[in-house]
Formats: C-alpha cells, structure tokens, sequence
C-alpha cells in the first residue's frame, strides 16, 4: 500500500508492495473470489473493508495500490466506498479501459493504483477531483511511496536506493527484491522501506506477485502475525 516495486522479465514481471498501516489491520488469511468471466482472484484481506491493497488472478493481471495520489490530504475524511473494494472491482472489468470509463472515482479516497497485465502497465491516480491515467513502460524498472506518509525529500532517497540496487542487481531475483524490501538501508526507522512511527503507523507486510509466460507465484508475509502464504498459479 505504500511501497511498490514492478521488475520485468522476460515473459512477466515481479511486484512486490510494502503496507504500512496499523498494526490492526493485518490481513490474517488470503482470499479467493472468482470473478463474473471465470477469472480466478488471489488477495489479503482488509479487516476493516473486506477489500485489499494487493490482488492477483490466474489470468496473470496484478493490481496494487497507495495511498494518495499527487498530494498529502485531508485522512479523516469520510469517503463512500473503500479503496480496497475498488481493486476488487477493478477485475469485474475486462480492461482498465472499461473500468476507468464507469467506475466513480470521486467516491473514494485519493490513491494510486499501479496495475500489471502480461503486455502492459499502467498508472491510476485520482485525488477524487483530478484524474491521470497513464502508461508506461512495462520492460521497465519502477518504484512508488506513499505521498501521505513519505514527502518528496524522502520518496526521492528511497529512488535513488532502488536505483543503486537496480545497477547492482541487474538480473535480480524475486527473492532478492524480496530482500530490497526487508532492508532499512537508511538508518531511519520512520522512513526505511521496514518502518515504524510509534506504533501508530509500521510496516505490517509485504506481498509479492512473480508472473512469468506459463506460472506464477503470489507471497504474502505477515509481518505482525509472523505468518507466511504462498499460492502458485499454472
């Protein structure tokens, strides 16, 4: 929800997401829906909405989100529909196209959605008053933080480092990303990629998609719970 990471490879991509939120909110099991088409969807679930910020399907379709979309705003604002139900929604749709084209995005809270097919990527965000939806290139290497809990100084360290690990692992492994963000390469326990402020706010888990041409992975670590989930896909 607050740290993503996409990674291609040759046939497929790796995405990998850090959630930082209360500790409260742990997901204590992975869920599976089957959409109206067949298609079948892997994700941790919220506690407190039922949705998620990470959710892939057998179709090889990744979807994860942030929060914020371009600015810090106003987090005790009421908003008529989760977020996290949103991302389920999201794959009900054919195409981001058709999903983008009907769904009210003035009644949830701003977010970035980052969401992966097998040929494309792309970018959602909307601060419930202003929309840009974006493609980019899927063949490369990206990383986002949360604009509510990271201010800019800080997201541009956290680049930087990704880009020092991206030069130094070039052919890196899902396991070595996984690695990436585990790290507190920067010695500030409010802001390394593993933080926690007071309690109130900590990185709860990381959830990690490895999808390739015939196969794919999901990895779900609690880090709360200390509880570890792993479902492939054929």
């Amino acid at each position: 929800m607050c740290t993503v990471t996409h990674w291609p490879l040759q046939g497929g991509f790796i995405l990998t997401s850090n959630r930082d939120e209360n500790a409260s909110r742990n997901a204590e099991k992975i869920q599976k829906t089957v959409s109206k088409s067949g298609e079948e969807i892997y994700y941790p679930v919220d506690k407190s909405s039922g949705g998620s910020w990470f959710a892939a399907s057998d179709n090889g379709r990744c979807g994860c989100i942030l929060n914020g979309a371009f600015a810090p705003y106003d987090v005790l604002q009421k908003w008529p529909k989760s977020r996290g139900l949103m991302l389920l929604e999201l794959f009900e749709y054919s195409s981001a196209t058709d999903f983008c084209r009907e769904f009210d995005f003035e009644s949830v809270a701003p977010f970035t959605l980052v969401f992966r097919t097998s040929d494309q990527l792309e970018v959602i965000r909307s601060s419930g008053t202003e929309f840009v939806r974006e493609n980019l290139n899927s063949l490369q290497k990206y990383i986002w933080s949360s604009v509510t809990l990271y201010p800019e100084e800080i997201r541009n360290l956290r680049s930087n480092w990704f880009h020092k690990f991206v030069r130094d692992h070039p052919q890196a492994s899902a396991e070595e990303l996984f690695t990436f963000h585990s790290g507190q390469p920067f010695g500030d326990g409010e802001n390394d990629f593993i933080m926690n402020r007071g309690g109130k706010v900590q990185t709860i888990s990381i959830t990690q998609m490895k999808c390739e041409l015939s196969s794919g992975k999901l990895v779900h670590n609690d880090l709360v719970s200390g509880r570890n989930f792993t479902f492939r896909f054929n």
